[in-house]
């Protein structure tokens, strides 16, 4: 009977110490994963056509897709940097961008933010950095998120996507 006390004593304190880690880890990384902290999103831009659309369904929302100064601090606080490689290996490209201007520590920068939940930030002297937005928080934000490219046409044809699978992602439904 005692050893079963001093057994459960342990393994509560074993439990009270590992909720213990995991809150101050959850805090810390709230407080370190942001790259929006010292961001000031200045404008957001209407949506852009990058090139002619043939989709019906890709030209309707597109043309319905708005983001504003807050979606777009949400989108920088939940993106991550990437490579130009992994933007086009892992993120849909879609012609459907909304663009804008922020301060980041009090350097100006532009943004091109692209429905397929990726974005570009370019600097005074034109260098790129990319981002891309695959956590579940940055869902409502794009209209087609990143799924392992499986919504491809073909390939020859890298960032086509058909009408029908178009049709078939989450926000379709």
């Amino acid at each position: 009977m005692f050893q079963s006390v001093v057994i459960m004593k342990k393994s509560i304190k074993a439990i009270i110490y590992l909720v213990g880690i995991c809150i101050a880890i959850f805090l810390l990384a709230s407080c370190l994963s942001t790259e929006a902290r010292g961001i000031n999103i200045l404008s957001v831009d209407r949506v852009q056509v990058t090139e002619e659309i043939n989709n019906s369904a890709l030209l309707e929302a597109c043309m319905n897709w708005q983001l504003s100064k807050e979606d777009v601090k949400e989108i920088f606080n939940n993106a991550r940097q990437i490579s130009e490689m992994e933007k086009t290996r892992s993120y849909y490209s879609i012609p459907c961008e909304i663009s804008g201007g922020l301060e980041r520590d009090g350097v100006p920068f532009s943004f091109e933010i692209n429905g397929g939940a990726t974005i570009m930030l370019i600097s005074q002297n034109k260098t790129h950095t990319y981002y891309g937005c695959s956590a579940i928080l940055c869902e409502p934000y794009f209209l087609i998120m990143p799924d392992g490219m499986s919504g491809l046409e073909g390939e020859n044809q890298p960032h086509t996507i058909s009408e029908e699978i178009f049709k078939s992602f989450k926000w379709m439904k």
